[in-house]
């Protein structure tokens, strides 16, 4: 009899612990408020990466420099060039340039093909047209074949010069007074009459 009573005694006390065990669970889980569960119950190192809802975290959350920067991303193409812009207006009128320094010719003309004298000249003196494609020239400054060289070519805007005329100067003054200068014009290997115009420099 007293065994009976010790076992019935033990089975009262066990249901009874498990009934206060399965109480106090369910006071966890059903009574405890929202947001009441703060670091201080939290143990240290005790959460995980599965513990944290996904997208919750901001970046002041997080330790500085735990978030690295990514590399620099390759450049980008180069645009399309841009329309014209409209034209500017115009600049204005410039200065004045200086005088330029005096040419060193010491005599120059231009002598028709009938062998006178025609538009601007310096120191150019009389002219003949003693034949055909001879003409002679002098010089009011003292210039002659002897102590001086002239230039001379076949001038196109006088009328009386064709194309495929040539000029020549005769330094031996062939053909004409003493101390003038002569040229003969050709057309080819002929002689023949044409305008021209002479330089001393």
């Amino acid at each position: 009899m007293s065994r009976l009573l010790a076992q019935l005694r033990g089975q009262v006390i066990g249901i009874v612990a498990l009934c206060v065990a399965l109480s106090g669970t369910a006071y966890a889980a059903f009574a405890l408020p929202p947001n009441s569960v703060g670091t201080g119950v939290i143990k240290n190192n005790s959460l995980t990466g599965k513990d944290v809802k996904n997208g919750s975290l901001t970046k002041s959350d997080l330790k500085k420099g735990t978030i690295k920067g990514g590399s620099g991303g390759s450049n980008g193409s180069n645009g399309s060039s841009g329309s014209r812009g409209p034209k500017g207006d115009q600049g204005e009128k410039g200065e004045q340039g200086d005088p330029g320094t005096p040419g060193t010719a010491r005599a120059y003309g231009g002598v028709g093909s009938d062998g006178v004298k025609y538009g601007p000249s310096l120191n150019l003196g009389a002219t003949s047209h003693p034949g055909t494609g001879l003409y002679c020239f002098a010089t009011t400054n003292g210039l002659t074949p002897a102590n001086a060289v002239a230039l001379v070519d076949t001038d196109y805007s006088p009328t009386g010069t064709a194309d495929g005329e040539t000029a020549q100067i005769r330094s031996a003054g062939t053909g004409c007074p003493a101390g003038s200068f002569a040229v003969r014009t050709y057309n080819g290997a002929a002689l023949n009459d044409a305008a021209f115009a002479v330089i001393v420099p």
